[in-house]
C-alpha cells in the first residue's frame, strides 16, 4: 500500500463496513483533528494513556520542528490539510461522536451503543455491533498514526502496516480521562495497562513492520524493507532528541548473506549501584568524567538473524551497553526547564547531599539520591550512559542548580549535566 492517505484508506475501508452510503468526510475530517489535538495536547503521558516518562508529551519526540512535521505528517497519512484544526479534544471528540451517530448502520447491537461512549467500555467485546467496532477501529487508527510520527522515508514508498490495537488503546483511555475526569477504567483496561512493558513505543515502531520479533528487536526487515532508528547510524541524542525511524528498501547485508532481524546482545554487566561521590561535590561543574575513548560497534549472525553488539572503552575500563535498551531509555529522556542562570556555574555546596556523581560505568544512584553523570556536551556520551528505566533528565539549557532542583521535585532519578 503506499503511504500516501494510508490511514485515510483504513478510515474509509472501517466506514464502509458500517454505512456505505453516508458522506464520511465528517468522520474523516474529526478522527484527523483528533490526532492532531492528541499529539499537541498531551503534555505528559506517563501513567494514564501513553506510558512515555516525558516531559512535552509526543510532540517532544518530533524534535525542535515539531509543528511542521506533524503536519506534514497529517497531509501524508490522512491526506487532509490541518491548518485550520482546533486542540480542543472535548469539542473534537464531540463532533466525532455526533458523525458516527449520523451513520446509517445496517445492524446494530443492544447493547446501547447509540447512547455510550464505546471508548469508555473497556476492550473491544466479541458483539457484532459495527458502530462500537468502528470506534475500536478509529483507536487502532490514532494509535498506528502515533507510530507513524517518527517513521522517515521516501513519500512514494510502499508498505504495509497493521492497525496498532494496542497503542489505540492507551490512546482512548487517555482521550476518555481528558473528556471524564471522573473516568475509572474498567478492569480489564487496567490490567492490561499496567500490563505494559515500561519501554513500548520504541519495540510498537519496530512491531510495525512485522509480526515476528525476536528479544531485544533493534532493527527488522519484511524481505522488501528495513527499519531501524536512526541512532544507529549515529548514536548520539540528535536535535533535541528527535526520535526518528528510517525505512528503506532491501534487507540487513553481513558477509554476502542476507538477515531480516537485527537484534541487540545484552550488556551482561551486574547492576552496580553509586554509594557515595568520587569527590567533593561543591567543586562539581561541567566534566568529561562521563566522556568515553572510543566506541565499537560489531554484528554477528546466529541462525537468521544478526545480533549487536557494542562496546564502550572508558578508561582503562571496557564495558557492554545493549543497544535496544539503550535506545529504549532513550525514548524516554525529558529536558529541564529552561533558565537564565550560567550552565557552567558550579553545583552549589548546600545541594551536594541530594547527588551522587556518576558515570558511563556506574550511573544508578541510591534510592536517596539523583545521580548526576558528566558528559562534557557529548550527544554520544548522553545516549550511552544510560539503558534503566529510571527516569532520567537532560540538564540542556538549564543551569546545573536549576535542572537538580527540577529532578528532586518531579521524581528524575538521573540528571545527564550538559
Amino acid at each position: 500500500m503506499k503511504v500516501q492517505g494510508m490511514l485515510r484508506t483504513w478510515l474509509e475501508i472501517y466506514l464502509c463496513d458500517v454505512d456505505q452510503a453516508s458522506d464520511f468526510q465528517p468522520v474523516a475530517t474529526s478522527v484527523s483533528e483528533l490526532f492532531y489535538a492528541i499529539v499537541l495536547s498531551a503534555q505528559q503521558v506517563d501513567g494514564v494513556g501513553l506510558k512515555l516518562p516525558l516531559r512535552g508529551g509526543l510532540k517532544r519526540l518530533l524534535g525542535l520542528d515539531w509543528l511542521n512535521r506533524l503536519r506534514e505528517k497529517i497531509k501524508l497519512y490522512l491526506d487532509i490539510d490541518p491548518s485550520d484544526f482546533s486542540i480542543d479534544i472535548s469539542k473534537i471528540y464531540a463532533r466525532l461522536y455526533a458523525s458516527i451517530q449520523a451513520l446509517k448502520a445496517e445492524e446494530c447491537c443492544v447493547y446501547g451503543c447509540l447512547e455510550s461512549h464505546p471508548w469508555r467500555l473497556g476492550p473491544k467485546d466479541d458483539h457484532d455491533c459495527r458502530r462500537q467496532n468502528l470506534w475500536h477501529n478509529i483507536a487502532a487508527v490514532l494509535g498506528s498514526g502515533v507510530l507513524l510520527l517518527f517513521l522517515e522515508h521516501e513519500t512514494d514508498i510502499c508498505f504495509s502496516l497493521r492497525p496498532n490495537y494496542q497503542m489505540g488503546m492507551q490512546i482512548k483511555l487517555w482521550v476518555m480521562s481528558v473528556i471524564f475526569p471522573d473516568y475509572v477504567h474498567p478492569a480489564t483496561e487496567v490490567e492490561r495497562v499496567s500490563g505494559l512493558p515500561p519501554f513500548n513505543l520504541h519495540k510498537a515502531i519496530i512491531h510495525n513492520l512485522s509480526e515476528r520479533l525476536d528479544s531485544n528487536p533493534v532493527g527488522i526487515s519484511n524481505g522488501t524493507l528495513a527499519l531501524f532508528p536512526s541512532t544507529l547510524e549515529n548514536p548520539g541524542i540528535q536535535n533535541y532528541s528527535m526520535l526518528a525511524y528510517i525505512v528503506m528498501e532491501g534487507r540487513f547485508c553481513h558477509g554476502g548473506n542476507y538477515y531480516d532481524n537485527l537484534t541487540s546482545e545484552d550488556s551482561g554487566e551486574q547492576e552496580t549501584w553509586l554509594t557515595s561521590a568520587p569527590r567533593a561535590l561543591q567543586s562539581l561543574e561541567l566534566s568529561n568524567d562521563g566522556v568515553h575513548s572510543s566506541l565499537v560497534m560489531t554484528v554477528r549472525p546466529i541462525h537468521d538473524a544478526l545480533v549487536l553488539r557494542i562496546l564502550i572503552r572508558i578508561r582503562e575500563a571496557t564495558i557492554r551497553r545493549s543497544f535496544y535498551h539503550l535506545q529504549s531509555t532513550y525514548c524516554t529522556f525529558s529536558y529541564a526547564k529552561p533558565c537564565l542562570h550560567n550552565r557552567r556555574a558550579p553545583l552549589d555546596r548546600g545541594k551536594a547531599y541530594a547527588v551522587v556523581v556518576g558515570s558511563l560505568r556506574d550511573y544508578r544512584p541510591p534510592p536517596d539520591r539523583i545521580a548526576v553523570i558528566p558528559t562534557h556536551g557529548d550527544p554520544e556520551a548522553q545516549f550511552l550512559c544510560n539503558e534503566t528505566e529510571l527516569p532520567t533528565l537532560v540538564q540542556g539549557n538549564s543551569c546545573l542548580n536549576c535542572s537538580l532542583d527540577d529532578a528532586r521535585e518531579n521524581g528524575f532519578r538521573i540528571l545527564l549535566q550538559t
